[in-house]
Protein backbone atom coordinates (compact mmCIF):
# COMPACT_ATOMS: atom_id res chain seq x y z
CA UNK A 1 0.00 0.00 0.00
CA UNK A 2 1.68 3.60 1.05
CA UNK A 3 0.77 6.73 -0.19
CA UNK A 4 2.50 6.07 -3.31
CA UNK A 5 0.48 2.73 -4.21
CA UNK A 6 -0.84 4.00 -7.32
CA UNK A 7 -3.81 2.69 -8.98
CA UNK A 8 -4.30 -1.37 -8.84
CA UNK A 9 -2.59 -2.80 -11.75
CA UNK A 10 -5.24 -1.10 -14.04
CA UNK A 11 -2.58 -0.55 -16.55
CA UNK A 12 0.29 -2.29 -18.01
CA UNK A 13 3.62 -0.05 -16.22
CA UNK A 14 5.42 0.27 -19.69
CA UNK A 15 2.43 2.19 -20.93
CA UNK A 16 2.01 4.13 -18.09
CA UNK A 17 5.44 5.13 -17.64
CA UNK A 18 5.76 5.82 -21.90
CA UNK A 19 3.26 8.63 -22.00
CA UNK A 20 4.00 9.86 -18.57
CA UNK A 21 7.97 9.79 -19.14
CA UNK A 22 7.56 11.99 -22.68
CA UNK A 23 5.28 14.83 -20.24
CA UNK A 24 8.10 14.36 -17.89
CA UNK A 25 10.53 15.20 -20.12
CA UNK A 26 8.73 18.21 -21.96
CA UNK A 27 6.75 19.87 -18.91
CA UNK A 28 10.12 20.39 -16.88
CA UNK A 29 12.15 21.64 -19.90
CA UNK A 30 9.72 23.63 -21.07
CA UNK A 31 7.54 24.96 -18.46
CA UNK A 32 9.01 27.67 -15.76
CA UNK A 33 10.62 26.88 -12.49
CA UNK A 34 7.47 26.98 -9.45
CA UNK A 35 7.33 30.02 -7.73
CA UNK A 36 9.34 30.54 -3.65
CA UNK A 37 5.65 30.39 -2.45
CA UNK A 38 4.35 27.57 0.06
CA UNK A 39 1.57 26.49 -2.85
CA UNK A 40 3.83 25.63 -5.79
CA UNK A 41 6.41 23.61 -2.79
CA UNK A 42 5.27 20.48 -4.22
CA UNK A 43 4.72 20.79 -8.22
CA UNK A 44 6.29 18.93 -10.05
CA UNK A 45 7.06 14.92 -11.31
CA UNK A 46 7.54 12.33 -8.60
CA UNK A 47 8.68 8.57 -8.99
CA UNK A 48 5.81 7.04 -6.81
CA UNK A 49 4.94 3.29 -6.05
CA UNK A 50 2.62 1.52 -7.93
CA UNK A 51 0.56 -1.25 -6.61
CA UNK A 52 -0.53 -4.48 -8.30
CA UNK A 53 -2.00 -6.88 -6.27
CA UNK A 54 1.61 -8.08 -4.50
CA UNK A 55 3.92 -6.47 -6.61
CA UNK A 56 5.00 -3.18 -6.39
CA UNK A 57 6.94 -1.15 -9.19
CA UNK A 58 8.08 2.53 -9.72
CA UNK A 59 5.85 4.96 -12.08
CA UNK A 60 5.69 8.64 -12.48
CA UNK A 61 2.70 11.20 -10.66
CA UNK A 62 2.51 14.59 -11.65
CA UNK A 63 1.57 17.04 -8.57
CA UNK A 64 -0.43 20.38 -10.07
CA UNK A 65 -1.78 22.61 -8.04
CA UNK A 66 -4.58 20.22 -5.77
CA UNK A 67 -4.58 17.75 -8.16
CA UNK A 68 -2.27 14.81 -8.28
CA UNK A 69 -1.98 12.80 -12.24
CA UNK A 70 -1.33 9.53 -12.74
CA UNK A 71 -1.85 8.09 -16.02
CA UNK A 72 -4.22 11.40 -17.08
CA UNK A 73 -6.59 10.67 -14.63
CA UNK A 74 -6.45 12.90 -11.27
CA UNK A 75 -6.62 9.75 -8.79
CA UNK A 76 -5.99 11.95 -5.30
CA UNK A 77 -6.36 15.96 -4.11
CA UNK A 78 -3.01 17.31 -2.38
CA UNK A 79 -3.54 19.96 0.56
CA UNK A 80 -0.10 21.62 1.43
CA UNK A 81 0.19 22.48 5.10
CA UNK A 82 3.24 24.63 5.10
CA UNK A 83 6.51 24.77 2.88
CA UNK A 84 7.52 21.35 3.92
CA UNK A 85 4.33 19.43 4.92
CA UNK A 86 1.27 18.30 2.85
CA UNK A 87 -1.20 15.66 2.80
CA UNK A 88 -2.67 13.61 -0.04
CA UNK A 89 -6.35 12.46 -0.03
CA UNK A 90 -6.82 9.33 -1.74
CA UNK A 91 -10.21 7.67 -1.86
CA UNK A 92 -9.50 5.39 0.84
CA UNK A 93 -7.01 7.31 3.14
CA UNK A 94 -5.31 10.34 3.76
CA UNK A 95 -1.40 10.02 4.57
CA UNK A 96 0.76 13.32 5.57
CA UNK A 97 3.96 13.74 3.66
CA UNK A 98 7.26 15.89 4.38
CA UNK A 99 9.84 17.57 1.56
CA UNK A 100 13.28 17.04 2.51
CA UNK A 101 15.01 19.87 3.26
CA UNK A 102 16.87 19.59 -0.61
CA UNK A 103 13.39 19.59 -2.06
CA UNK A 104 13.92 16.09 -3.64
CA UNK A 105 11.96 13.76 -2.07
CA UNK A 106 8.68 13.74 0.00
CA UNK A 107 8.76 11.27 2.91
CA UNK A 108 5.14 9.79 4.01
CA UNK A 109 4.05 8.62 7.55
CA UNK A 110 2.70 5.63 6.17
CA UNK A 111 6.95 4.49 5.28
CA UNK A 112 6.76 5.54 1.32
CA UNK A 113 8.96 7.64 -0.51
CA UNK A 114 8.80 9.72 -3.24
CA UNK A 115 11.54 11.14 -5.29
CA UNK A 116 11.54 14.06 -7.36
CA UNK A 117 12.51 13.02 -11.30
CA UNK A 118 14.72 13.71 -12.88
CA UNK A 119 15.48 15.76 -16.65
CA UNK A 120 15.86 13.38 -19.13
CA UNK A 121 17.92 14.10 -22.06
CA UNK A 122 16.77 13.68 -25.67
CA UNK A 123 19.34 11.15 -26.82
CA UNK A 124 19.72 11.01 -30.94
CA UNK A 125 19.01 7.95 -32.91
CA UNK A 126 22.54 5.78 -33.12
CA UNK A 127 24.65 6.61 -36.08
CA UNK A 128 24.58 3.73 -38.45
CA UNK A 129 27.72 1.95 -38.93
CA UNK A 130 30.27 3.97 -41.29
CA UNK A 131 28.75 7.17 -40.59
CA UNK A 132 31.58 8.36 -38.94
CA UNK A 133 33.92 7.16 -41.31
CA UNK A 134 32.33 9.43 -44.06
CA UNK A 135 31.94 12.47 -41.89
CA UNK A 136 34.26 14.19 -43.22
CA UNK A 137 33.04 13.24 -46.96
CA UNK A 138 29.64 14.46 -45.77
CA UNK A 139 31.12 17.81 -45.16
CA UNK A 140 31.26 17.22 -41.36
CA UNK A 141 27.74 17.25 -40.91
CA UNK A 142 26.11 14.69 -38.46
CA UNK A 143 23.00 14.34 -40.65
CA UNK A 144 24.34 14.46 -44.06
CA UNK A 145 27.54 11.77 -42.56
CA UNK A 146 24.26 9.38 -41.26
CA UNK A 147 22.50 9.52 -44.27
CA UNK A 148 25.60 8.75 -46.40
CA UNK A 149 26.26 6.34 -44.45
CA UNK A 150 22.86 4.50 -44.87
CA UNK A 151 22.67 5.00 -48.44
CA UNK A 152 25.36 3.61 -48.93
CA UNK A 153 24.33 0.19 -46.75
CA UNK A 154 21.59 0.17 -48.64
CA UNK A 155 18.91 1.70 -46.27
CA UNK A 156 16.60 5.23 -46.30
CA UNK A 157 18.41 7.98 -44.09
CA UNK A 158 16.68 8.30 -40.53
CA UNK A 159 13.08 9.79 -40.28
CA UNK A 160 12.40 8.43 -44.07
CA UNK A 161 10.57 4.31 -44.81
CA UNK A 162 11.27 3.62 -48.18
CA UNK A 163 7.78 2.25 -48.93
CA UNK A 164 6.62 5.90 -48.13
CA UNK A 165 8.85 8.69 -49.70
CA UNK A 166 11.56 8.16 -52.36
CA UNK A 167 14.70 10.67 -51.65
CA UNK A 168 14.71 13.34 -53.47
CA UNK A 169 11.10 13.40 -54.58
CA UNK A 170 7.92 14.95 -52.84
CA UNK A 171 5.32 11.95 -52.41
CA UNK A 172 3.82 12.69 -48.77
CA UNK A 173 0.41 14.79 -49.22
CA UNK A 174 -1.89 16.45 -46.74
CA UNK A 175 -3.71 13.25 -46.59
CA UNK A 176 -1.06 11.35 -44.90
CA UNK A 177 0.01 14.36 -42.59
CA UNK A 178 -3.93 14.37 -41.42
CA UNK A 179 -3.68 10.43 -41.18
CA UNK A 180 -0.88 10.42 -39.10
CA UNK A 181 -2.20 13.05 -36.31
CA UNK A 182 -5.62 11.12 -36.24
CA UNK A 183 -3.14 7.49 -35.13
CA UNK A 184 -0.95 9.87 -33.18
CA UNK A 185 2.29 9.17 -35.60
CA UNK A 186 5.59 11.23 -34.05
CA UNK A 187 7.10 9.87 -36.89
CA UNK A 188 4.68 9.85 -40.01
CA UNK A 189 3.63 13.29 -38.80
CA UNK A 190 7.20 14.66 -38.55
CA UNK A 191 7.84 12.66 -42.10
CA UNK A 192 5.39 14.79 -44.12
CA UNK A 193 6.00 18.00 -42.35
CA UNK A 194 9.60 17.68 -43.35
CA UNK A 195 8.69 16.73 -46.66
CA UNK A 196 6.73 19.89 -47.61
CA UNK A 197 3.03 19.04 -46.11
CA UNK A 198 1.69 22.91 -44.88
CA UNK A 199 1.14 22.77 -40.96
CA UNK A 200 -2.01 24.59 -41.39
CA UNK A 201 -3.86 21.90 -43.84
CA UNK A 202 -6.43 20.69 -43.25
CA UNK A 203 -8.05 17.25 -41.55
CA UNK A 204 -11.15 15.70 -41.99
CA UNK A 205 -13.67 17.31 -38.95
CA UNK A 206 -15.83 14.30 -39.25
CA UNK A 207 -12.93 11.98 -39.10
CA UNK A 208 -11.87 13.79 -36.05
CA UNK A 209 -15.34 13.95 -34.76
CA UNK A 210 -15.08 9.91 -34.80
CA UNK A 211 -11.27 9.53 -33.60
CA UNK A 212 -13.03 11.50 -30.73
CA UNK A 213 -16.03 9.62 -30.26
CA UNK A 214 -17.57 13.08 -30.26
CA UNK A 215 -21.60 12.90 -31.12
CA UNK A 216 -21.60 15.89 -33.62
CA UNK A 217 -24.98 16.64 -35.30
CA UNK A 218 -23.15 19.25 -37.89
CA UNK A 219 -25.28 20.73 -41.22
CA UNK A 220 -23.45 22.47 -44.01
CA UNK A 221 -19.80 22.56 -44.13
CA UNK A 222 -17.91 21.41 -41.24
CA UNK A 223 -15.59 23.74 -39.73
CA UNK A 224 -11.94 24.72 -40.51
CA UNK A 225 -9.39 22.15 -38.56
CA UNK A 226 -5.44 22.60 -38.99
CA UNK A 227 -3.36 19.43 -38.23
CA UNK A 228 -2.82 22.30 -35.35
CA UNK A 229 -6.30 22.34 -34.26
CA UNK A 230 -6.96 18.33 -34.68
CA UNK A 231 -3.30 17.58 -32.27
CA UNK A 232 -4.95 20.33 -29.59
CA UNK A 233 -8.53 18.87 -29.52
CA UNK A 234 -6.49 15.00 -29.68
CA UNK A 235 -4.33 16.20 -26.51
CA UNK A 236 -1.52 15.57 -28.51
CA UNK A 237 1.41 17.55 -27.04
CA UNK A 238 4.29 16.56 -29.42
CA UNK A 239 1.75 16.67 -32.76
CA UNK A 240 1.69 20.65 -31.71
CA UNK A 241 5.21 21.16 -30.76
CA UNK A 242 6.45 19.82 -34.13
CA UNK A 243 3.00 21.73 -36.04
CA UNK A 244 4.58 24.60 -34.45
CA UNK A 245 8.09 23.74 -35.49
CA UNK A 246 7.08 24.05 -39.02
CA UNK A 247 5.24 27.46 -38.53
CA UNK A 248 1.94 26.64 -38.12
CA UNK A 249 -0.22 29.66 -37.48
CA UNK A 250 -1.10 29.34 -33.87
CA UNK A 251 -2.49 32.78 -34.23
CA UNK A 252 -5.97 30.81 -36.14
CA UNK A 253 -8.71 30.81 -34.76
CA UNK A 254 -11.50 28.17 -34.27
CA UNK A 255 -15.31 27.68 -34.41
CA UNK A 256 -16.45 23.79 -34.61
CA UNK A 257 -17.12 21.77 -31.22
CA UNK A 258 -14.52 21.68 -28.26
CA UNK A 259 -15.36 19.67 -24.55
CA UNK A 260 -15.44 22.15 -22.10
CA UNK A 261 -13.88 22.18 -18.89
CA UNK A 262 -16.78 20.70 -16.74
CA UNK A 263 -16.55 17.50 -19.30
CA UNK A 264 -19.24 18.70 -21.73
CA UNK A 265 -19.47 19.00 -25.22
CA UNK A 266 -19.78 22.56 -26.85
CA UNK A 267 -20.80 23.54 -30.32
CA UNK A 268 -22.13 19.92 -31.77
CA UNK A 269 -24.54 22.05 -34.29
CA UNK A 270 -24.32 24.46 -37.19
CA UNK A 271 -24.05 27.28 -36.58
CA UNK A 272 -21.87 26.76 -33.09
CA UNK A 273 -23.62 28.33 -30.17
CA UNK A 274 -19.95 28.78 -28.54
CA UNK A 275 -17.92 31.61 -30.34
CA UNK A 276 -15.15 31.33 -32.67
CA UNK A 277 -11.77 30.95 -30.52
CA UNK A 278 -8.34 31.46 -30.45
CA UNK A 279 -6.19 28.37 -30.52
CA UNK A 280 -4.65 29.56 -27.63
CA UNK A 281 -8.16 29.57 -25.79
CA UNK A 282 -8.75 26.36 -27.72
CA UNK A 283 -5.57 24.88 -26.05
CA UNK A 284 -7.49 25.11 -22.48
CA UNK A 285 -9.65 22.70 -23.07
CA UNK A 286 -6.76 20.26 -22.70
CA UNK A 287 -7.14 18.80 -19.07
CA UNK A 288 -4.14 17.20 -16.90
CA UNK A 289 -0.44 18.16 -17.47
CA UNK A 290 -0.64 18.37 -21.15
CA UNK A 291 -2.28 21.52 -21.09
CA UNK A 292 0.06 23.74 -19.79
CA UNK A 293 2.84 21.58 -22.33
CA UNK A 294 0.32 22.57 -25.38
CA UNK A 295 0.14 25.45 -24.06
CA UNK A 296 3.66 26.73 -23.77
CA UNK A 297 4.02 24.91 -27.41
CA UNK A 298 2.12 27.24 -28.64
CA UNK A 299 3.63 30.55 -26.70
CA UNK A 300 7.06 29.39 -28.62
CA UNK A 301 4.99 29.80 -31.78
CA UNK A 302 4.63 33.67 -30.59
CA UNK A 303 1.48 34.30 -30.20
CA UNK A 304 -0.61 37.77 -29.81
CA UNK A 305 0.15 40.20 -26.60
CA UNK A 306 -3.56 40.44 -26.40
CA UNK A 307 -4.63 37.01 -26.80
CA UNK A 308 -2.65 36.32 -23.43
CA UNK A 309 -3.90 39.45 -21.47
CA UNK A 310 -7.34 38.04 -22.32
CA UNK A 311 -6.74 34.76 -21.06
CA UNK A 312 -5.27 35.97 -17.82
CA UNK A 313 -8.22 38.24 -16.95
CA UNK A 314 -11.43 35.52 -18.29
CA UNK A 315 -10.14 32.29 -18.67
CA UNK A 316 -8.04 31.36 -15.41
CA UNK A 317 -10.78 29.05 -13.96
CA UNK A 318 -10.35 26.71 -17.17
CA UNK A 319 -6.11 27.01 -16.62
CA UNK A 320 -4.44 24.11 -14.48
CA UNK A 321 -2.25 25.56 -11.76
CA UNK A 322 1.14 25.22 -13.53
CA UNK A 323 -0.51 26.55 -16.66
CA UNK A 324 -1.80 29.52 -14.80
CA UNK A 325 1.60 29.87 -12.93
CA UNK A 326 3.53 30.24 -16.87
CA UNK A 327 0.56 32.73 -18.62
CA UNK A 328 1.14 34.89 -15.94
CA UNK A 329 5.22 34.72 -15.87
CA UNK A 330 5.33 34.78 -19.76
CA UNK A 331 6.68 38.17 -21.14
CA UNK A 332 7.51 36.95 -24.43
CA UNK A 333 8.39 37.26 -27.25
CA UNK A 334 5.26 37.42 -28.65
CA UNK A 335 3.76 38.28 -32.37
CA UNK A 336 4.90 41.43 -33.80
CA UNK A 337 1.74 43.81 -34.23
Amino acid sequence: GGAGSVGSGRLAMPSVVANLQVLEQDIEETAPAAPSTELGTFDGFWHATFASGNVASITTVCVSGTNVWHDFDCFAKMRVLNSSTCVIMMKDEDVKGFLSDDGKSIDWEDGDCWQLAEKRRRYAQPAPPGAEARADEAGGHVEAAVAAAAEGAGAEPPGRGGDVVALGAHRLTAANAAAAVLRREEKALLDALDDGVAPDAEVDAAELWRELRWNVQWQGEAPRTTLLVACILLQWPRGVELCVQHKADVNASYAGPLRLADGQLAGCTSPPPTPTLALLRLALSVRGPAQCIIVQHMLNGRVRCKTVQALRRKARQEMEFVTAQLLDRFEGPFAET
